[in-house]
């Protein structure tokens, strides 16, 4: 039997996604798909690029936006419609606290949509098959910190969707030869494609709360909202400082 990994790995996203990743695990479900968001993107990318990509509040944003349209993959990878796992807790949180809607892509789509409505040049009523993405416009969800234990490298590929065992074998060698903190450190840039769902039984999940300082990482706090292995499947109440 294949051993599992000695050391959890971290997935950053937010309530959103949370009643799914409880009925389905982790990567068992893809309400993307369901939404049709990359689909939505790409009919709003000509509006973006034609009212928001060369304003200087949106240029950046807009460029990002177009290279997740192509999901392209090459220094950054732009490709979603997958669970990403990290051996690096900061990153996942930095993940999380990053994206307001938990998913790079969805959280993209959805500010420059609303930028758009707020300027009168989309109107819902001419997207009536995305309406549930409107609907998300007007609802707010919190960040998540998900934690991942018992994972087989066989549910395992690089960020890309490539064999990951070079960048396992990193991992484990910096693990055995580093502190904690630093080892997660090395890792911030090490993350995984997930290629087989995790069952609730082997995830534990943190409420991340910002402390009011959206900016700064050193300010969130943990609370624990759910730890793997629980019987009752309900969320528990507990809390951890954050790293």
């Amino acid at each position: 039997m294949m051993e599992a990994l000695s050391v959890p790995l971290y997935h950053g996203t937010s309530t959103l996604f949370l009643s799914g990743i409880r009925e389905h695990g982790l990567g068992g479900d893809n309400p993307l798909t369901r939404w049709r968001v990359l689909e939505f993107a790409h009919r709003l990318w000509p509006l973006v690029a034609t009212h928001l990509a060369r304003e200087d509040d949106w240029m950046l944003q807009a460029q990002a936006f177009e290279w997740m349209c192509e999901q392209r993959s090459s220094n950054f990878n732009f490709q979603h419609g997958h669970a990403y796992l990290s051996p690096s807790e900061q990153t996942a949180v930095r993940y999380s606290v990053g994206t307001r809607y938990g998913s790079e892509l969805l959280s993209y789509t959805l500010e420059l949509l609303g930028e758009l409505v707020r300027r009168n040049v989309v109107r819902e009523s001419e997207f009536a098959e995305h309406a549930e993405l409107f609907k998300l416009l007007r609802r707010s969800f919190a960040p998540i910190l998900i934690e991942v234990s018992n994972v087989l490298p066989k549910s395992l590929l690089d960020e890309c969707g490539g064999d990951p065992r070079r960048n396992l074998e990193q991992m484990t060698e910096i693990f055995a030869t580093c502190e904690l903190d630093l080892a997660q450190c090395m890792l911030q840039q090490t993350n995984f494609r997930l290629s087989k769902a995790v069952p609730l039984a082997d995830l534990s999940f943190w409420l991340l709360d910002l402390g009011g300082c959206e900016h700064s990482l050193r300010e969130v706090s943990k609370h624990l909202i759910y730890v793997h292995g629980s019987r009752n499947g309900g969320m528990e109440a507990s809390s951890r400082a954050a790293a």
